[in-house]
């Protein structure tokens, strides 16, 4: 395009006071990248210690030279190229590890807990440094699916059932038992007051419960604990039954600001939004393939994992201006990718899980993954945020490994 001494003129703006430098526009050299410029912006500042830096252009990360990012929208070089500036995330290191005796299947954080559903029908939890703090024999079959809120974790099994618990003074106590799935109970979750729950399953439907349920005589059978005592577990119905996915529920969460508003993904390529006051299905979203996870931000955005390798984001919004229901499509992973899950603390970033071992940390305005870490030998299964000041989270996998990673 261009000789190597060319230059453009760029406008550096950032929404951090702190490293606020001029906004008047200036040239710098076409060739530079992220690194280049992030030593522009360290001059600029002065920086004893350079810091790496990451660049947006018309809201997505700028991961090319300047030069390639100009010939790629057919800009000419009088053009102003505004870059928005903020710190580069630090990459995530390995903390600790906790060894399982069989495959981790599910993992969930609340606050300073961690808790994971195993293939040996143990559910446990873990302070986020790592350490056993409460364990109990939970289920008959593989733990599929686990979530807390507050002092409450529910988990779904292959064993058709649905279980509630109560977590207090490092003991976890249960609850309640739904056991009207005709099939494996693969997802679970609680909305943001602690008061009902949502099921999914392999009988194709969605089932909401009440965490409140209050037993009767007739209702109340005794499961063994794992000191070998008898803890009273409450026989409870389903308050409503969601029914119009044709294959397997694999995925399901209550919309951040609404506990009236559900959502569903399945194995028949849709993602369904749930109208709870109603019990009716408000809108249907059918993509190119099977899915395999979900999880919805607080602007409503929804992630969906796939078999095919890729994440898809989606916009339920776009149905009423015409404009495509998937927004973006994240390909890195090389085998089906098992989990994902939207940060509750950054706007833009997610965490996932795939078959091929490695667990990725994305920022949904870049098309490559910030960061991917080896963690599993063989099948990484789940993955969840851990909610803390500083980015962190915790996978499960194939290798009987609890994996806890975080930033310096």
């Amino acid at each position: 395009m261009s000789a190597d001494g060319a230059q453009i003129r760029v406008k550096f703006t950032t929404k951090n006071p702190e490293i606020r430098v001029t906004e008047t526009p200036f040239a710098v050299p076409i060739r530079l990248a992220r690194a280049g410029l992030s030593q522009v912006v360290n001059h600029l500042l002065n920086t004893s210690e350079p810091k790496p830096f990451d660049f947006l252009i018309d809201g997505n990360f700028l991961r090319t030279t300047l030069e390639k990012y100009v010939l790629q929208h057919n800009l000419n070089e009088e053009a102003v190229l505004e870059l928005e500036y903020l710190e580069a995330q630090l990459e995530p290191e390995a903390k600790s590890s906790q060894n399982h005796p069989d495959w981790i299947s599910a993992v969930a954080s609340y606050d300073k807990y961690v808790v994971t559903g195993c293939y040996d029908g143990i559910l446990r939890v873990f302070l986020t440094s790592g350490e056993l703090v409460a364990q109990i024999k939970a289920h008959d079959s593989v733990i599929k699916a686990v979530t807390m809120h507050g002092d409450v974790i529910v988990s779904g099994s292959k064993d058709q059932s649905f279980k509630s618990w109560k977590f207090t003074n490092n003991k976890i106590v249960a609850a309640t038992v739904g056991s009207s799935h005709l099939n494996s109970v693969d997802a679970v979750a609680i909305d943001a007051q602690g008061q009902h729950a949502l099921s999914g399953a392999w009988d194709n439907t969605v089932r909401l419960w009440a965490l409140n349920a209050e037993p009767e005589e007739k209702q109340v059978k005794k499961q063994k604990t794992s000191g070998g005592g008898l803890a009273s577990l409450v026989q409870q119905e389903a308050k409503l039954v969601l029914a119009g996915h044709t294959s397997n529920v694999v995925g399901v969460t209550f919309d951040p600001s609404s506990s009236n508003i559900a959502y569903s993904a399945s194995m028949d390529r849709s993602i369904k939004i749930w109208d709870l006051a109603l019990e009716t299905c408000k809108q249907t979203m059918t993509g190119s393939s099977s899915i395999s996870d979900l999880s919805v931000s607080k602007s409503g955005l929804v992630l969906s994992a796939h078999p095919d390798t890729c994440i898809r984001l989606w916009d339920p919004r776009a149905a009423n201006t015409g404009t495509a229901l998937v927004q973006k499509t994240f390909q890195s992973h090389k085998l089906w990718v098992s989990a994902v899950e939207w940060s509750t603390e950054t706007e833009h970033q997610f965490v996932s899980s795939s078959y091929d071992g490695t667990v990725k940390m994305w920022d949904a305005r870049s098309s490559i993954p910030l960061f991917t870490l080896e963690a599993h030998t063989g099948k990484a299964l789940d993955v969840a945020w851990v909610h803390q000041s500083k980015p962190a989270f915790v996978s499960g996998g194939e290798d009987c490994q609890l994996k806890f990673y975080g930033t310096a």
